[in-house]
């Protein structure tokens, strides 16, 4: 127990987030009393069915859609997979710090970003008028190092150059403002577990508009049944559907006083780490208004990043050395090298995405902690 009376410090939002209690008790009837088949004809499937409609609409809602263009998945790794599936015959583009799950594509062709992370735009439109890519593919705002790309003008610049656009939102649903039509995006992928909402439940976003060559490329990634407009086979995750739709209602509703509070405890925390450790470097950008607000990564000279982890979760401190799908490989992480980073410095770089049930006082606490672990770790 520490002075916080908390069993553990979360610090790893990035990775996962806490379910809302609310989001529980909506799942909760969908994993008990009612628990028909959405695809049954009888009453017990047909609440099953208005429930996950009524997620769809709340999705389509939140990024100016259509229920029609939204397919539930079991998250965005099938999502994104999905996309450069239906692409699989073009030429597609994405940054050098996108998810493993775009830039490990047998189709993907790399673009770098700026030290600070960001797609240098103009570099981008010249990049399309003198190359015949079809696809470009670029998150909302990234895992790692936390900055936030500007996907209306990237959206502008693809829809110049007649070429299809693909946002990996994962990480900055509802924390981010997203209109798919004003930003000429044509698919659009997220996960329900970085809201607070459950794991194993996802959507992607197709553009339908009639007016865009798109429909020919829509086509299933599995073969089965005839759910989701029988493009997206197999019996509906019907109580994590719900679950996804109730936390992205609680998300927007506490979304003004939950980003005040992370860009102060973020900025705090910056704050005692930059003035109170020696030989510290924040990764990324310095604008922390283009900077996920509860983000920070920090390369800690001379000392290694899974050690300082480590021992950070033995004091109760939890974060991570970077993506969760990378953690433990003794690689050094793609995206900081993409910033610049030696691989020397990307392994002595531990991430912090702080979430909005911290407090000033467990900040104060992980800020003392991770002195006291860097001096250990330096000092042997």
């Amino acid at each position: 127990m520490n002075k916080t009376d908390k069993q553990f410090i979360y610090l790893d939002n990035s990775a996962t987030t806490p379910l809302y209690p609310e989001v529980l008790d909506a799942m909760l009837p969908y994993l008990t009393a009612s628990y028909g088949n959405p695809s049954s004809l009888y009453p017990l499937g047909r609440k099953a069915h208005a429930a996950i409609e009524h997620t769809r609409s709340i999705i389509a809602s939140l990024i100016n859609a259509s229920p029609e263009e939204i397919y539930f998945t079991s998250g965005a790794t099938e999502s994104n997979n999905w996309v450069f599936y239906m692409n699989a015959d073009k030429k597609c583009l994405c940054t050098a710090i996108e998810h493993a799950s775009v830039i490990n594509q047998p189709n993907i062709f790399t673009f770098n970003v700026t030290q600070e992370g960001f797609v240098d735009t103009s570099m981008l439109d010249y990049t399309l008028m003198d190359n015949p890519f079809e696809l470009v593919s670029t998150m909302l705002a990234n895992n790692e190092i936390g900055s936030i790309q500007d996907i209306q003008t990237i959206g502008e610049i693809c829809h110049k150059h007649n070429v299809k656009y693909h946002v990996d939102a994962t990480q900055g649903l509802c924390y981010l403002p997203i209109d798919v039509k004003k930003s000429h995006i044509d698919y659009l992928s997220a996960s329900a577990h970085k809201i607070h909402g459950p794991k194993g439940v996802g959507f992607l976003y197709i553009n339908k508009d009639e007016n865009k060559d798109i429909s020919s490329d829509i086509t299933p990634l599995m073969y089965g049944g005839g759910q989701e407009q029988g493009l997206r086979p197999g019996t509906e995750n019907v109580a994590g559907i719900v679950g996804f739709g109730k936390a992205i209602e609680v998300m927007m509703q506490r979304r003004e006083d939950d980003l005040q509070k992370l860009t102060k405890l973020r900025n705090y925390m910056h704050y005692q780490i930059m003035n109170t450790i020696d030989d510290v470097e924040i990764n990324g950008t310095y604008d922390f208004d283009r900077r996920l607000p509860g983000n920070l990564n920090y390369c800690f000279a001379d000392i290694k990043s899974d050690e300082l982890v480590e021992m950070l979760s033995e004091k109760g401190i939890y974060c991570s050395t970077g993506s969760a799908c990378h953690n433990g490989s003794g690689k050094p992480s793609h995206v900081l090298k993409a910033i610049g980073l030696t691989d020397k410095q990307a392994m002595s770089s531990v991430r912090f995405s702080l979430g909005p049930d911290l407090d000033k006082t467990d900040i104060d606490v992980v800020v003392q902690t991770v002195i006291n672990c860097v001096y250990t770790l330096r000092k042997y």
